[in-house]
């Protein structure tokens, strides 16, 4: 019985942890709010301080302005100034990572939620993603402003899919969501080796979300 006992708790610890990442999401009262979780509920069992480091702003009439940022429990809010369209961004330099036994690496994270009804302008994100105009269900990977080919993506909300972006930097949604929210995460791998806090990285890790509301 202990033996069985050990051997399961052995189990729950090499278990592999959920990913991670940064989401902004439109909330009440004209706010947004921020989360760090493998979907767009607050994680109860990580603390936000983990992402405490992440830089928001907001981008409305063709201006980006900073805004701060409020830490709740499991959360943090980010007040909308104004009535009008805006994207939201958060930019992460989460830190170096090394997992599985592998090279170490940076890992950053770039979050845009879109609301009141705002186009995509742009936040000028090192690894972004666009919705593509007039054309419900497909949306384009930018890496530095340009489309990103082979890109991975993967729908989480709204319609679940993993795909990769084609030579034009877009995935399209076999059966698109007609309303509620859509949520998206892209993957890129730069290889660029480097120092940060002390600690040296082979590469660097980035990871975009998306979420918007399909009217």
């Amino acid at each position: 019985m202990n033996r069985c006992l050990g051997l399961l708790a052995a189990l729950v610890v090499v278990a592999p942890a959920s990913a991670h990442f940064v989401w902004l999401t439109p909330y009440k009262d004209d706010h947004v709010r921020m989360v760090f979780s493998d979907d767009l509920d607050p994680d109860q069992n990580v603390a936000i301080t983990k992402i405490a480091q992440a830089k928001v702003h907001v981008r409305t009439d063709g201006k980006t302005t900073p805004v701060e940022k409020t830490e709740g429990t499991d959360h943090y809010l980010i007040a909308l100034p104004g009535k009008g369209p805006c994207e939201v961004g958060a930019v992460c330099e989460y830190g170096v990572l090394t997992k599985g036994g592998g090279d170490p690496f940076l890992l950053i994270y770039h979050a845009k939620t879109m609301v009141r009804g705002a186009k995509a302008q742009g936040l000028d994100h090192a690894l972004e993603i666009f919705p593509v105009a007039d054309k419900r269900g497909a949306f384009e990977v930018r890496w530095q402003g340009k489309p990103l080919a082979g890109a991975e993506v993967v729908f989480i909300a709204g319609a679940e899919a993993k795909l990769k972006t084609d030579e034009h930097g877009q995935v399209v949604l076999a059966a698109p969501p007609t309303a509620g929210m859509v949520a998206l995460r892209a993957k890129h791998v730069e290889a660029k080796a480097g120092q940060q806090g002390g600690k040296a990285y082979k590469e660097v890790r980035h990871y975009a979300t998306l979420t918007m509301t399909v009217p």
